[in-house]
């Protein structure tokens, strides 16, 4: 038995496409709000109507339950934070060792 109910449990294998979404967001200069706002948008009001209207293009086209919703949409942003914090680290390590250098 699988850890994790599709769209009911509240992180299931899609939620990786969401944080997806924000690591590629921050790499492509999407502010965080953006990102955050679109997440949200897409989760409350553009899914639930794209399930309804054309179920098919889903793998698994049931409705998401609350708690679910609401982790695949922050997750964006979580992801958003996670790359940009990482490519601060990683403009620390050039610049420590630039001066390193010098």
């Amino acid at each position: 038995m699988p850890l994790y109910k599709i769209n009911k449990s509240p992180v299931d294998p899609y939620t990786l496409v969401h944080f997806g979404s924000g690591v590629a967001a921050r790499r492509y200069g999407v502010s965080f709000w953006e990102t955050l706002v679109a997440g949200f948008v897409f989760d409350y009001a553009l899914e639930p109507v794209a399930k309804d209207v054309a179920p098919q293009i889903f793998p698994h086209p049931s409705q998401d339950a609350p708690v679910h919703k609401f982790v695949d949409a922050v997750t964006p942003a979580i992801g958003w934070l996670i790359y940009d914090w990482l490519k601060k680290k990683e403009n620390e390590k050039k610049l420590f060792s630039e001066m390193r250098q010098k």
